[in-house]
Order: C-alpha cells, then sequence, then structure tokens
C-alpha cells in the first residue's frame, strides 16, 4: 500500500493541474508513455519541447505494475479525461486510453499493434510507427507487381495512406479485409494466391497467438513472405518490418498536434497516418535468407 502513495498522489495532482489549466483558457496536454522506454521517451521530450508555449503539457508514465493497482488505474483514468488531448506514445498507453475514454480526444503515436475497432471513432488520430515508404524502396522489385496487405476494419485510412505511397512507387496493390477470426483463413489463402508477399497490419486479430502461427505456416508452404508490424511479429517468422525514427514520428506528430489543438483537425493529413521514409528495417536472419532477401546496411538491421 505504501508504494502505492507516490502515483496516487501525482494522478489526484495531474487532475488538479488539468482543472486549473482549463479555468485558465490553456489546452491541457497529457503525454502519456510507457515508462522504461526510450525511444518513447525520446519521442515524448520532443513533443513536450514543441508544445510548451501552445498548452499546458503535463508527462505521466505508464507501467504495467500501475496499472495492476485498480484504485491508482481508476484514478488515471479520470484525470486524463479532464485533459483537451491525450498524446499516447507507444502500443499499451494507446490500447489502454482508447478502451478507457469515452469523449476525450487521443492523438496516438508509434503504434504498431492495436485493434483496429479502437481506432474507428472520428476523435481517434495518430501516426502508426511503421513507414509504407520505406518498404516500398527497400523491398525487392519482385514485390510489386500484386503486393498484398491483409487487415482488419478500423485500418482503412493506413490502408488508404498505403496505397497513395504504393501509387508513387509503382507498386501494385492486392488487399484483404478481415472482419473476423473465421475469415482470416480464406482471405489469406487467396491473398496468397495473388501475392508475391503480403503486409499484414498490426490488429492482435491477425497478428497474435494462433492467428499469426497461422499465417507464418501458410507462408512457409506457399513461399509468400510475411512483411509484420512489430518486433515481436518479425521474430516469430516475418521476414522483416519498418521502424520510422523517433525523431520524424516526434516532428510529424508535433504538427499534427498543434492544427488539432488549433482547429479540432489534423487537416490536410489523413486522421491516421503514416510517418515519412527515412527510418530502419529489421529483419530475421533466417526468414531473409530462406525467401531470397539481400539486407543491404545500413537501412537493414537485424533483429536481435
Amino acid at each position: 500500500m505504501t508504494r502505492a502513495i507516490g502515483p496516487l498522489f501525482r494522478v489526484c495532482l495531474l487532475l488538479f493541474l488539468a482543472c486549473r489549466a482549463q479555468a485558465a483558457g490553456t489546452p491541457t496536454v497529457v503525454v502519456f508513455l510507457e515508462q522504461d522506454d526510450e525511444r518513447s521517451q525520446r519521442i515524448g521530450g520532443i513533443v513536450q519541447s514543441r508544445l510548451k508555449e501552445k498548452a499546458d503539457v503535463r508527462w505521466f508514465p505508464y507501467s504495467t505494475e500501475n496499472m495492476s493497482n485498480p484504485i491508482y488505474r481508476g484514478r488515471l483514468i479520470a484525470s486524463l479525461s479532464h485533459a483537451q488531448l491525450v498524446v499516447a506514445i507507444g502500443d499499451n498507453p494507446t490500447g489502454l486510453v482508447l478502451g478507457e475514454l469515452d469523449e476525450t480526444p487521443v492523438y496516438f503515436i508509434g503504434v504498431s499493434l492495436i485493434s483496429g475497432t479502437l481506432m474507428q471513432s472520428p476523435r481517434i488520430s495518430g501516426l502508426m510507427n511503421y513507414s509504407a515508404d520505406d518498404v516500398f524502396a527497400n523491398m525487392p522489385k519482385a514485390w510489386s507487381r500484386g503486393f498484398g496487405i491483409l487487415y482488419t476494419p478500423g485500418y482503412e485510412p493506413v490502408v488508404d495512406s498505403i496505397k497513395a505511397a504504393a501509387r508513387l512507387a509503382g507498386v501494385t496493390i492486392h488487399e484483404r479485409r478481415v472482419a473476423q477470426r473465421g475469415a482470416l483463413p480464406q482471405s489469406a489463402e487467396s491473398l496468397m494466391e495473388d501475392s508475391p508477399a503480403i503486409w499484414v497490419l498490426g490488429d492482435p486479430l491477425l497478428v497474435r497467438e494462433a492467428s499469426f502461427e497461422f499465417l507464418i505456416e501458410r507462408s512457409l508452404a506457399e513461399r509468400v513472405p510475411l512483411v509484420s508490424p512489430s518486433a515481436s511479429a518479425t521474430r516469430q517468422g516475418a521476414v522483416f518490418h519498418s521502424q520510422a525514427k523517433a525523431e520524424d514520428l516526434a516532428a510529424r506528430a508535433s504538427k499534427n498536434i498543434l492544427a488539432l489543438l488549433k482547429t479540432g483537425t489534423t487537416d490536410p493529413r489523413p486522421r491516421i497516418d503514416l510517418p515519412p521514409s527515412g527510418g530502419l528495417l529489421l529483419y530475421h536472419q533466417a526468414a531473409a535468407q530462406r525467401f531470397g532477401l539481400a539486407p543491404k546496411p545500413p537501412t537493414w538491421v537485424k533483429l536481435q
């Protein structure tokens, strides 16, 4: 109980400061991020520095230990709901606020794995962790005719951004939308018949447990490599995933967040967007060899 006093006090203090900022007419932005993740900390620091003259920015960490305390979790959600905008960095903080906040606008940054259902609300906007430009610039040319995309409802804005990048890169796209788990086998099989490689977007329905095991098995059987959204999925046997630079994510996100605070919209950017090129492709060495890829440093980095 003693260990919870500090975090609980901090939640109450955040709530007080948010109410004070609202009364003063200053937008309150809460930056909510993984407590022990250096990349998230770096993104959060840049965003905070760029917003400090436009908003009352409060920084709050996410940790599994704190979230397991129901009192702390409840007070945290109550506090976040008083912000004009919650900026969530990374998968876990984003999943929590999208699932718990019913009315507060949320802008997420650097997300790889998130339920498409949670992204469908118009009050949700954000920036994914992977770059279509980097994928298309570095993948084998043989993949460019009929490159496959497998996704779930809610990922339509992401798919639109990928298709826009594909048009500029001269890549033709085949896509399948998986509305429920039972539809995955047929959708995946038909896409593998038409595509030389498939990008599986990051809904847990597709990239967790039995579903992704099935996709890896079919990938090996049909000799159709998978591009994944995250390190965890790449480690299971996908050939690689894209990871944008933290600085690029923070710069684009800051611009969109300032537009949100000013006008309530991220126009002219899409509601859910992809970061620019210039990041890394983290690859699975055995899978890359199996499918004949030739990774080229420094853009390609072997996943440890």
